[in-house]
């Protein structure tokens, strides 16, 4: 059975050590935080909902507004806190070959299943598009296989997207770039080290720093909204670059 290391211990964990339960009650919350998240979409923010309930609830729009502000950017942080450690017991290769194996394979598979159905859901009762098979809009639509439509909603054509997937999809990029400038460390490194010359130690970053660095993401993140607020789509492809839009408006559906 496995044992939980003391709360005070800072450092990422490794192979062999000790789960860290705190830090699993908190990912256990948070997931519990997400769920309620998308139960209270339904009945609580303005923003677009699959279905629409009534009445709204002001409560469950301020609960979705203020949980939106930390919930995804804590997963990130959960996230990245372990990625150093994970790098380090393997080979540069090992590490990108086991995230993508790891991310790129449930990215995939779901952007192929599971996005598939719910992007033929939004088609077929929110778009007013003229009913079609799901094996049609499969590969005429989401693949665009077919010609694309002259009044084409968007955000971007085809259809394609990772939906829901959109966490694992960033995860694998962030994981991917760290590897990226860690090899790059490692190559600028020992270009300028001496022969011989044992690698430095890494440097913690002290509370000053993390401070400075929570002051710089708030205003960058800041700047960024200004330019795109939330639900603002800016499509990967198939669309103008730079053209931020909000989500197109859900015609009302003829029967």
């Amino acid at each position: 059975m496995e044992t939980c290391l003391s709360e005070s211990s800072v450092s990422p964990p490794h192979a062999g050590d000790s789960r860290l339960c705190w830090l699993d009650n908190l990912r256990i919350a948070l997931i519990v935080v997400v769920v309620a998240h998308h139960a209270a979409q339904a009945y609580g923010p303005a923003d677009w909902w699959y279905v629409e309930g009534e009445p709204r609830s002001g409560a469950l729009a301020t609960l979705s507004a203020l949980d939106g502000t930390f919930f995804m950017s804590l997963f990130f942080f959960i996230s990245a806190y372990f990625v150093p450690a994970s790098h380090d017991r393997r080979s540069g290769w090992s590490f990108v070959g086991g995230r993508l194996l790891r991310l790129g394979v449930p990215v995939l598979v779901g952007a192929l299943t599971l996005v598939p159905g719910l992007m033929y859901a939004y088609y077929v009762h929110y778009r007013g598009y003229p009913d079609i098979s799901f094996a049609r809009y499969f590969t005429d639509v989401y693949l665009g296989v077919g010609e694309r439509p002259g009044d084409w909603s968007g955000p971007s054509w085809p259809d394609l997207q990772f939906g829901h997937l959109w966490f694992i999809q960033n995860l694998l990029a962030y994981s991917l770039l760290y590897a990226l400038c860690r090899q790059a460390a490692r190559l600028v490194g020992s270009r300028h080290a001496a022969p011989g010359t044992p690698p430095r130690p890494t440097r913690v970053p002290g509370h000053s720093a993390l401070a400075g660095l929570t002051v710089a993401l708030a205003g960058v993140t800041f700047l960024v909204r200004v330019r795109y607020p939330l639900d603002t789509w800016v499509p990967f492809h198939g669309g103008p670059a730079g053209s931020p839009r909000p989500l197109p408006p859900i015609p009302s559906r003829s029967t």
